[in-house]
C-alpha cells in the first residue's frame, strides 16, 4: 500500500477523535475547524470501512474497529512526534483532558494540592477523576492505558512505571474519649476490640494489620466493612469501634475533628504511596508535565503536612 500524505493526517485526526471523543473539542486540539475534522472523519470512515464512531446523547463512542486501532495509531503518534522532535508542552494554552485513577484517600490527601497547582499553570486543561475502587488497578481501561495516571497505595499492573511518594503506616483510630486511646494495649487487647475496616472493593474483611496480626498468632474482629476512608471517622465517633488506618489519614482534619489517634501496639504494616502510568506515556510531553507537577505538588505538600 503506498501512503500518501491525506491518509496521515487522517491517523493525526483519529488520534485526536479517539482522546477527545467530541469533534469540537479535536478541532481545538488541533487547532483545525470543526467541518476540517469531520470531513476527515468522513474520509476516515471510508477508508476503513466502519463508522469508527457512533454517536449516543452528547457522547461519541468508538466502534470495536476504532478501539482496535487506537493503540497502533498511539504508537504511530509518538514515533511521529519523536521523529520530528516534538518535545514540548505549553500548558498556558493547549487544551487536554487528563484521566485520573484515585481511591477517597488519594483524594483526600494527595489531590487537592496538584489539582490547585494544575488549575494555576493550565486553565484549558481539564480531569477526569475515576476511582480505582469502582474499577480495580487490574481492569482493563487501566491495563490498556486510558487513565492517565494513577495515585493510589497498591501496586499497580504488571508493566506500568511508577515513582514512589511517600511511605505511611497504619495507627489506630477512635472516637475521643475512647478507652484505647489511653489505655495501656497489647496485641491481643487490640485485637479483641470490636473493629472496622476501609476495604475499597466492598467485599474484604481483612487486609495488611491481619496479615501483621496473624504472624503473632492473633485474629480481629471485623464488625464493620465500608468502602470510604471519609465516612469512617463519623461512623467510629458513633460508637465503640476502633480501626487501623494510614497515619496520614488519621491527621487530615476530617478525622481529627471527632477521633484520636495512637501507635497500634505491635509493628505498624507500612505501605507506598505512588504515582503510575502505562509506558505509553512516558515519552508523551504533556504526560511529563503532568506528572512532574503532581510530584513536585504532592511532595510540597507532603513535607508540610
Amino acid at each position: 500500500m503506498n501512503l500518501r500524505p491525506q491518509q496521515l493526517h487522517l491517523l493525526v485526526v483519529l488520534h485526536a477523535l479517539l482522546v477527545e471523543r467530541s469533534v469540537t473539542r479535536a478541532a481545538r486540539r488541533l487547532n483545525l475547524t470543526q467541518p476540517a475534522v469531520s470531513q476527515a472523519l468522513a474520509r476516515a470512515r471510508r477508508l476503513f470501512d466502519d463508522p469508527l464512531f457512533l454517536r449516543t446523547g452528547t457522547q461519541m463512542v468508538p466502534t470495536s474497529r476504532a478501539l482496535s486501532l487506537s493503540d497502533e495509531v498511539e504508537v504511530w503518534m509518538h514515533a511521529t512526534r519523536a521523529i520530528l522532535g516534538r518535545d514540548e508542552f505549553d500548558p498556558a494554552t493547549e487544551y487536554r483532558e487528563f484521566q485520573i485513577g484515585s481511591n477517597d484517600l488519594s483524594e483526600l490527601l494527595l489531590l487537592p494540592s496538584m489539582i490547585a497547582a494544575v488549575r494555576r499553570e493550565a486553565p484549558n486543561v481539564t480531569l477526569f477523576l475515576r476511582s480505582v475502587e469502582s474499577a480495580p488497578l487490574t481492569g482493563r481501561e487501566v491495563r490498556e492505558g486510558h487513565v492517565d495516571l494513577i495515585l493510589a497505595g497498591i501496586a499497580p499492573p504488571a508493566g506500568f512505571m511508577e515513582r514512589p511518594l511517600y511511605e505511611d503506616h497504619f495507627v489506630l483510630l477512635a472516637r475521643r474519649g475512647h478507652p484505647a486511646l489511653v489505655e495501656r494495649l497489647t496485641p491481643a487487647d487490640f485485637a479483641a476490640m470490636p473493629q472496622a475496616l476501609v476495604s475499597p472493593h466492598g467485599s474484604g474483611n481483612r487486609g495488611q494489620v491481619d496479615d501483621a496480626l496473624a504472624d503473632l498468632g492473633l485474629t480481629r474482629t471485623i464488625f464493620l466493612s465500608t468502602t470510604r476512608f471519609i465516612s469512617l471517622p463519623a461512623l467510629l465517633s458513633q460508637s465503640d469501634l476502633i480501626a487501623a488506618v494510614p497515619s496520614r489519614f488519621a491527621r487530615h482534619p476530617e478525622a481529627l475533628a471527632v477521633c484520636g489517634a495512637r501507635e497500634l501496639p505491635f509493628a505498624a504494616p507500612s505501605f507506598t504511596m505512588r504515582l503510575a502510568w502505562h509506558p505509553r506515556f512516558e515519552a508523551d510531553p504533556a504526560h511529563h508535565w503532568l506528572r512532574e507537577l503532581a510530584y513536585q505538588e504532592i511532595m510540597r505538600a507532603s513535607l508540610a503536612s
